[in-house]
């Protein structure tokens, strides 16, 4: 059964139902290359133990119905998706004599039938986007295969899971975006030498804080200078606290000179652990960007337990900063007292506005931000959060009158309230007049 679904999909599987319509429609799927430009494959359904000498006879049909998919894209570049398990490689083999038309690919392979790719070296003049993933890591097997790469001229993204150390010979300076899931112990030494490697790209990479102990520590990274156009990292796993907050410390003494535009730091742990910003670290680390002319644009921390006062202190070595996200952080067994911890208060907004006496010279902390967005729990007055606004309008609108100042709420759950009818007339006039764009969650129906 999953050999002849597979057949049908590789046949054109929903397209077939269009084509059967009329000839017309017939004569359109059949003349239209268009239609032909994304193959996918999914070899499971022919998996062997042991390598196979003898091609099974709907494997033979496989391959007559990838070469006629690959023949009806006629010259126009491909998006190929292929799930390759141990199995005869003849269906390989036609598919790779296909990369010189090759413009995204996605590859989940066992490590086995990497040899049958040798074909793509020097063979991927189109091919701009890369996702890999592998069924077992065998290092000097995935360097091999990331290493057919290492002459693809157009590259510019990589998703890569796998071990980092594999990347030896993949021509990551090319990349204008990379991606990397589950980052190890052994991974955080490569990957901060990636960091160094590479300018005027997007770095994502997943911290997995189930894979580290304490034994781990202290991680002895590298030092490096770093010139990307962003770096996020999401933090994952169960464990937080300390060890989150001296491996992320280590990781920002370790990049010497940063020079950035976005930066962002996600906290998605698996059972809501609270992820604690490493002060010292963090800061000494904007310090450094601000010495290094860095223009860094966007500061994003989601779910990042950090103080008012580490967050103003922070701020004042961001004087280009346009677009700030800040969360506070709802109650749990794991903060003390089981309270939430509040960071958009009173105060901090009052720091955040414009303290400059009129609005032709600009002062104060992040003085031409342009986008505030926060999740809270509410602990501030409508009265200051309009005050706040206000004084960002008129400098927004002094200084960028093409551009309304932007503020978005968003409410954890469970704190969710109404802001007084008088202050949203007051920010829906600033709307009105093209001044601000503010956006609130709205309360949840509990009618039903």
């Amino acid at each position: 059964m999953a050999a002849r679904n597979e057949l049908r999909r590789l046949a054109g599987g929903n397209l077939l139902n269009l084509a059967h319509v009329c000839s017309q429609w017939r004569e359109v799927f059949r003349i239209t290359p268009a239609l032909w430009t994304c193959v996918s494959i999914d070899l499971r359904a022919w998996e062997t133990e042991t390598p196979c000498k003898e091609v099974p006879q709907s494997l033979h049909e496989v391959v007559e119905m990838l070469d006629t998919a690959l023949t009806r894209g006629g010259i126009l570049p491909l998006e190929v998706e292929a799930v390759v398990t141990q199995c005869h490689p003849i269906a390989l083999e036609t598919l790779t004599r296909s990369s010189p038309r090759w413009r995204s690919v996605s590859f989940h392979l066992d490590p086995a039938m990497i040899p049958h790719f040798e074909g793509i070296r020097n063979n991927l003049p189109l091919l701009e986007d890369v996702r890999l993933r592998f069924f077992s890591e065998d290092i000097p097997a995935l360097k091999a295969m990331l290493g057919y790469f290492s002459d693809a001229p157009r590259l510019s993204t990589l998703d890569y899971l796998g071990p980092i150390e594999a990347l030896e010979h993949f021509p990551i300076t090319l990349l204008q975006r990379y991606s990397s899931t589950r980052l190890g112990p052994g991974d955080l030494r490569p990957f901060i030498e990636l960091l160094g490697r590479c300018s005027n790209g997007d770095f994502h990479a997943h911290l997995d804080l189930d894979a580290f102990s304490e034994a781990d520590l202290p991680l002895r990274l590298p030092f490096v200078a770093s010139a990307l156009r962003e770096l996020c990292i999401s933090v994952t796993g169960s464990q937080s606290g300390t060890l989150s907050k001296r491996i992320l410390g280590e990781i920002f003494d370790a990049i010497r000179n940063p020079v950035w535009y976005h930066f962002y730091l996600v906290a998605a742990t698996d059972d809501g652990q609270p992820i604690y910003w490493p002060h010292p670290q963090g800061l000494a680390f904007f310090q450094r960007s601000k010495l290094e002319r860095s223009t860094l644009a966007i500061l994003h921390l989601y779910d990042i337990i950090i103080t008012e006062d580490e967050l103003v202190e922070c701020l004042a070595d961001m004087p280009m900063l346009k677009d700030l996200f800040v969360t506070d952080y709802a109650a749990g067994e794991a903060l003390p007292d089981q309270r939430p911890h509040v960071l958009i208060t009173d105060n901090l907004l009052r720091k955040l506005a414009s303290n400059a006496d009129d609005s032709q010279h600009l002062k104060g902390i992040a003085p031409i931000l342009a986008t505030f967005q926060f999740k809270t729990v509410g602990e501030f007055t409508d009265e200051v959060l309009v005050e706040f606004v206000t004084k960002r309008v008129a400098v927004q609108s002094f200084h960028w009158d093409e551009e309304p100042f932007s503020c978005y709420v968003s409410w954890i759950p469970g704190y969710a309230r109404n802001l007084g009818p008088q202050h949203m007339n007051t920010l829906g006039d600033f709307e009105s007049n093209g001044e601000l764009w503010f956006v609130i969650d709205e309360l949840e129906d509990d009618s039903d």
